[in-house]
């Protein structure tokens, strides 16, 4: 299935001309990445709320844009962002594992997800998110050394151990 954008310009004489674009609609760049004038307007309202720090005004609307646009980056990090300004951490931790779905080769989400999940004692999801970090970046030793905090956290010295002598 194809999916045909139209925009409407003025050339230099003032006449109007018509754009076509085809894109195919399967595709997960298209849905990621373009956005339909009414939820681009709603991402500008969003963006302005977030820089004023009107933090329930800019909640919400991004919750409506992610609800519209499920795969648009963008929100789902500013909304990670508000919530861990506001010290609503599980939500933060949420919204960043969400991200690293979405981009997995993205390792700041993961470990932004990591680090908040120790913090909130969720030690099993840190674990994992920075797992899912180091499998895609292996020689970030930060990573390794966030590794190893959760290990001592979760007291098993053998883990660690391992993680630094390799």
């Amino acid at each position: 299935m194809q999916l045909v954008l139209r925009a409407e310009k003025r050339d230099v004489e003032g006449s109007q001309t018509q754009e076509t674009a085809v894109v195919s609609q399967g595709s997960r760049a298209m849905r990621r990445q373009y956005l339909p004038p009414d939820l681009d307007n709603l991402k500008g309202c969003a963006h302005t709320a977030f820089l004023e720090r009107d933090h329930p005004k800019a909640i919400t609307l991004y919750k409506e844009l992610i609800r519209r646009a499920p795969y648009h980056v963008p929100a789902y990090s500013r909304l990670a962002r508000i919530y861990h300004e506001k010290g609503e951490l599980h939500q933060a931790a949420a919204l960043y594992a969400i991200l690293g779905f979405l981009q997995p080769s993205n390792i700041d989400h993961w470990n932004n997800c990591g680090l908040i999940s120790m913090e909130i004692g969720q030690l099993g999801q840190a674990l994992r998110c920075f797992r899912m970090a180091i499998r895609r970046s292996p020689n970030d030793r930060g990573l390794h050394f966030h590794l190893g905090e959760a290990y001592i956290k979760l007291r098993d010295p053998a883990k660690v151990s391992t993680l630094f002598n390799d």
